[in-house]
């Protein structure tokens, strides 16, 4: 299996690293995610609890929650 590492943004953009985790296939699920620079530097963190749901509703939720974080950091 290949090694993938993290690469940061080219220059003057942002990446957004989004995750979200649920116990089975429905049950207590958490997401989190990470904003970084072109230099790694971490700019914004967030990690919460978000009830019981599926898998595929806890990312579409993560990256709800990463647009509205990018937004309102305009």
């Amino acid at each position: 299996m290949p090694t993938v590492s993290w690469r940061p943004p080219p220059f003057g953009s942002l990446k957004f690293n989004v995750n979200a985790s649920v116990l089975g296939s429905y049950g207590s699920a958490g997401i989190d995610g990470i904003l970084r620079n072109h230099l790694g530097s971490s700019l914004v963190i967030f990690s919460k609890a978000i009830g019981v749901v599926d898998p595929v509703l806890a990312e579409i939720i993560a990256i709800k929650e990463a647009l509205k974080i990018s937004y309102a950091s305009k």
